[in-house]
């Protein structure tokens, strides 16, 4: 029977709108629970009575986090745990400090009015949230890196990383939505934001236990190129599922079946590598000599330290200056937030055309000196129309902060290191440089938020010039990226 008559025929299957697979949703999820938190916590602390500096501290407890979380866990993941056990219990705790927050914030000190237990309460479990979520989007890339290298050595198509990572993108736009009008409802609390995220997070840690539960990275390795050295034919005909398809080894070829992949893996500039670099000491150690005997990557890592740096206090006090500066209600903060993350969708999707129009070295240096501009603008003028044009911008800095980081990084990463790489960057750069950029910007902000963002411009601006360095000796053929 035809396609065309078997779509009309009214005895036929029922159709079921497509799903995203397991780990789209993963980075669905994971960016759901920020966007409930992060437009509106710095508001929250605000409301519960704490002064510009305290929160400059609260909020560069991301930053801490991130110099413990990312390197552990991926170190774990590429040597002992499942990726999709971590994953699902570190979303389980950022729920719980979520929740542990939400209430000591209301109930605890008299109203929340930043007396008695309420900084307590709210700090620990703010860390508790913070320390959970800073290893997730480095353990879903590091899991998709993986399961990308198997498939491809197995003979299979591998879909793109920006086209799953764009899920993440989805997430963060959904929450604004429904919170508007839960905050208008609360009489303008930014409370609705963190017990969402709560309950967000929850789902999180259920979706997690889809994801695929690949073997550690060197034996896999190790089995799959013996398997192909005997000329086996068993993979290439039978795997075709990619990372997202939550495969698993114990039942990869039902899932392989229902699942292919629709762009090749050159999309996203990754080539396949094999074996470790000599010296020992496990994966985190043999990634940082990656980095460390690599001038370009040093430079490229040393500008986007200060990105990171300038990246902690906009996150921090955007909503802060959108509310004391501006004047817009609690309510309006996601909303004006969604437009940046609006345009952001078509940069994400754009990353692979991007990329072999302009060339890496190019694209991101363009994005850091559109970044720069972005905040040099918000140091200048409070105007709305700033505000919200500014965000325009926002798609840009997204690529060059969250979506080119990890296609660079793997073009350097073993199969035995390919989770920690991502990790030991992710403390690096989001690790050091929040903590740094924010805690400075917290000192500012008791004098102007113009001056944060002033601060912010001039990092970005030395940053130009560092990934100028760092990605001149990209020589990637446009044509295969």
């Amino acid at each position: 029977m035809p396609a065309a008559a078997r779509s009309s025929d009214p005895t036929g299957p029922p159709f079921r709108p497509p799903v995203p697979p397991p780990l789209a949703r993963q980075y669905l999820l994971t960016f759901m629970t920020m966007g409930c938190v992060l437009p509106y916590v710095s508001v929250w602390f605000s409301q519960r009575g704490f002064g510009h500096a305290t929160i400059g501290l609260l909020m560069s407890f991301g930053g801490w986090a991130v110099l413990v979380g990312p390197a552990v866990l991926t170190l774990l993941a590429d040597t002992r745990l499942a990726s999709r056990r971590l994953i699902g219990g570190c979303f389980a705790a950022a729920a719980a400090g979520l929740a542990l927050a939400a209430a000591g914030g209301v109930w605890a000190g008299g109203g929340g009015r930043g007396g008695g237990w309420t900084l307590p309460a709210v700090a620990v479990g703010w860390a508790a949230y913070t320390l959970a979520m800073s290893p997730q989007t480095s353990l879903q890339d590091g899991l998709f890196f993986a399961e990308a290298a198997r498939i491809r050595a197995a003979g299979g198509r591998v879909t793109a990383y920006h086209r799953i990572r764009v899920w993440g993108t989805w997430g963060f736009l959904l929450p604004a939505m429904v919170l508007y009008g839960l905050i208008v409802w609360r009489g303008g609390s930014a409370t609705p934001g963190l017990v969402a995220g709560a309950v967000v997070a929850g789902l999180g840690a259920a979706n997690a236990w889809r994801l695929p539960a690949p073997r550690h990275a060197g034996p896999a390795d190790a089995a799959l190129r013996r398997g192909q050295s005997s000329g086996s034919s068993e993979h290439p005909q039978t795997v075709r599922a990619g990372p997202a398809a939550g495969l698993d080894p114990q039942a990869g070829r039902k899932q392989a079946r229902s699942s292919r992949l629709d762009t090749a893996s050159a999309d996203a500039g990754v080539p396949v590598k094999s074996g470790s670099p000599p010296g020992g000491g496990g994966p985190t150690l043999a990634a940082a000599r990656a980095v460390w005997h690599n001038p370009r990557l040093r430079a490229y890592v040393a500008g986007m330290w200060l990105l990171g740096a300038a990246s902690g206090p906009y996150y921090a006090f955007y909503p802060l200056y959108l509310t004391e500066s501006v004047g817009l209600g609690v309510q309006w903060v996601g909303l004006v937030s969604n437009v940046g993350v609006a345009v952001e969708v078509g940069f994400v999707l754009g990353f692979g055309w991007l990329r072999r129009t302009l060339g890496l070295r190019l694209l991101l240096t363009l994005a850091a000196a559109l970044t720069a501009a972005r905040f040099g603008l918000l140091a200048t003028s409070s105007h709305l129309a700033v505000a919200v044009g500014t965000q325009l911008l926002h798609g840009v800095m997204v690529l060059l902060l969250f979506v080119a980081p990890p296609t660079v990084l793997d073009r350097h990463a073993d199969g035995g290191f390919r989770s920690s790489i991502q990790g030991l960057f992710a403390m690096v750069v989001s690790g050091t440089g929040r903590v740094t950029g924010t805690l400075v910007a917290g000192l500012l902000a008791e004098r102007s938020l113009g001056s944060v963002f002033a601060f912010c411009a001039g990092l970005s601006a030395v940053a130009v010039l560092l990934l100028g360095r760092g990605l001149a000796a990209d020589r990637t053929d446009r044509r295969s990226e």
